[in-house]
């Protein structure tokens, strides 16, 4: 009886509290749309329904910033849904950072300590207290074993499961209320949700990350001169993870690398990624400068696997099938791909008028120059086409395709020379001729 009484006084106390983080929500939205209320006014009178979408991004980003980690995750991740909404709302999401304060070496000395049990300098030999890294939901430090080795020991935040468990119960609250709106019908919000839910909470379990860096480290067999850091299993915790320090290496944006190393590790890189999104289906989403390191000699290392999407094979297929199509001008397979890999589908999809809107797009962009050809614009332009059709892509379809938005947005300035459409072709023709050698092995 008294196990019951408490069952249910911690599932009140837990309602209560994200009935009230819920409420802040709002105020804290209400608050934000007041600041620009004459902004909107303006916007009413001159009838720009542009500036008001706009103005109402721009709301929406302060008031994540105003909420804290959950809210500027979720919206950094809407902010590449233009299939979802207008590109004039998400531009203004798009600015949300992570460059936050760490929290003071006491709090995380503590945090270390209790989740080891004995003493911080028990556990490494040498432990410097200066983040070396710091974002929302942890911060990173450098550190030595008691066997000598150097590692990048990263410590999540204190409290931030519970934080994060409560904003996301909020956040499904406001969604399901979202999801019977009439302008929001058709579109599987609830899906997305998920999907998005699933990828926060991942990144505050270190022992999730360690499990996915070790796994991309596994499955990535095609591009031998791309390193992942190996996650130290002995030393890993839900809150810590200790992984290999990956040395005498700068991000590649880095003034510093040449122009022949930066060319040939964005070729790695980008071949890794279509690793990962045609084969392994384990995707790094993160791909910031930061979490991209090239040595002196030119070696590659890919760290931080906190924000990861997992590819199912029918999406996988559909991509590279997507990708094939492209590159050889074969318009009626990009539109059918597209279709496959919907998330939702309208009920009345006029197939030869979506056929006609990817032809004329496939036919503009597949013979383009490499220089000429940028995957953001053809990106925006495949959304649009399926925001006007009422399609709307799986979750895991459009991370891959975020991925390779970024990755462009990273290296384009610098190399724009870099032929998106004929790595893919080379990569999948590669792939093919492996399979069928693979095939002829076994008999």
């Amino acid at each position: 009886m008294n196990e019951r009484v408490i069952e249910q006084s911690a599932s009140l106390l837990a309602g209560a509290h994200a009935a009230l983080r819920l409420s802040y929500v709002f105020i804290g939205f209400i608050w934000m749309f007041l600041r620009r209320a004459p902004d909107f006014s303006t916007a009413i009178i001159s009838g720009s329904k542009i500036d008001r979408q706009r103005l109402l991004g721009e709301i929406v980003a302060s008031t994540a910033e105003l909420l804290g980690p959950v809210f500027i995750k979720a919206t950094q991740m809407i902010s590449y849904r233009s299939d979802l909404l207008p590109s004039a709302f998400l531009s203004p999401l798009s600015r949300l950072q992570d460059n936050v304060e760490p929290e003071p070496f006491s709090v995380v000395r503590s945090t270390l300590e209790r989740s080891y049990g004995q003493p911080l300098y028990t556990v490494f030999r040498r432990f410097e207290p200066i983040a070396i890294g710091s974002g929302s939901i942890a911060c990173v430090f450098l550190a030595e074993t008691n066997e000598g080795n150097q590692v990048a020991v990263k410590v999540t935040r204190s409290n931030i499961r519970l934080r994060i468990s409560h904003d996301l119960k909020s956040l499904r609250t406001l969604v399901s209320f979202l999801s019977g709106l009439q302008f929001v019908r058709g579109i599987p919000i609830i899906d997305i949700y998920t999907h998005i839910a699933d990828m926060i909470y991942s990144q505050a379990d270190m022992e999730i990350e360690a499990a996915y860096l070790n796994e991309i480290s596994r499955k990535q067999v095609r591009s031998t001169r791309v390193k992942v850091p190996q996650a130290i299993h002995s030393l890993v915790r839900s809150d810590i993870l200790v992984m290999e320090y990956i040395d005498d290496s700068v991000p590649i944006s880095h003034h510093s690398i040449s122009a022949v190393n930066y060319k040939n590790a964005s070729r790695e890189v980008l071949r890794t990624l279509y690793d990962m999104i045609f084969e392994s289906g384990l995707v790094h989403c993160d791909m910031h400068p930061g979490n991209i390191l090239v040595s002196v000699g030119g070696t590659v290392a890919l760290v931080d696997a906190g924000l990861v999407s997992h590819l199912s094979e029918t999406d996988r297929r559909c991509f590279r099938d997507f990708f094939l199509s492209l590159v050889f001008g074969e318009s009626i397979g990009c539109a059918d791909s597209i279709i496959r890999a919907s998330g939702y589908k309208a009920d009345k999809l006029n197939r030869k008028e979506f056929r006609k809107d990817v032809s004329d797009l496939i036919n503009m962009h597949h013979a383009k120059s490499a220089g000429d050809f940028l995957v953001a614009e053809f990106v925006h332009q495949v959304f649009m086409i399926q925001r006007r059709h009422k399609l709307y892509g799986s979750p895991g379809f459009v991370s891959a395709i975020w991925a390779l938005v970024m990755f462009e947005g990273l290296v384009r300035y610098r190399f724009p020379e870099l032929d998106f459409q004929q790595e893919a072709k080379s990569y999948i023709t590669g792939s093919i001729v492996d399979m069928i050698r693979r095939g002829g092995d076994r008999h």
